[in-house]
């Protein structure tokens, strides 16, 4: 039976450890940005040295991010897309890579439906009865 409709589902993936424990398992994490963030630290440090003002440093950086996307460095799975993906990568959930989780198995001892989202109208119609 399939998972689709569980709240820990996403593309075929499970995310229930994740959702358990964040954060906890580094190998859940996505290499790619692991990698932006060194270079990015690494980018700052060197940048300081040259003392660049800020609209510098951002046209220098996002040249810099582009040519990480580009050449997919860090990850042989990452593959840049538009619209979708936290790291601008198909495959990225939050700091997770969803390659790297279990596959969804369907309905299972974890299957949860999603939590209704709280409907801030109803909750303001309450306080004035």
């Amino acid at each position: 039976m399939p998972g689709s409709a569980c709240r820990y589902y996403a593309a075929g993936r499970c995310l229930y450890t994740e959702r358990l424990n964040p954060g906890y398992d580094e190998s859940l994490r996505c290499r790619f940005l692991a990698l932006w963030e060194k270079e990015f630290d690494s980018f700052l440090d060197r940048a300081e040295a040259f003392a660049l003002d800020q609209q510098e440093l951002a046209a220098l950086w996002d040249r810099r991010f582009e040519r990480l996307q580009q050449s997919g460095k860090g990850c042989g799975d990452y593959h840049p897309c538009e619209n979708g993906g936290d790291q601008g990568c198909v495959n990225g959930c939050g700091d997770v890579c969803l390659l790297a989780l279990p596959f969804c198995s369907g309905r299972c001892r974890h299957f949860e439906l999603p939590r209704p989202e709280h409907d801030p109208e109803q909750h303001d119609t309450d306080k004035e009865s």
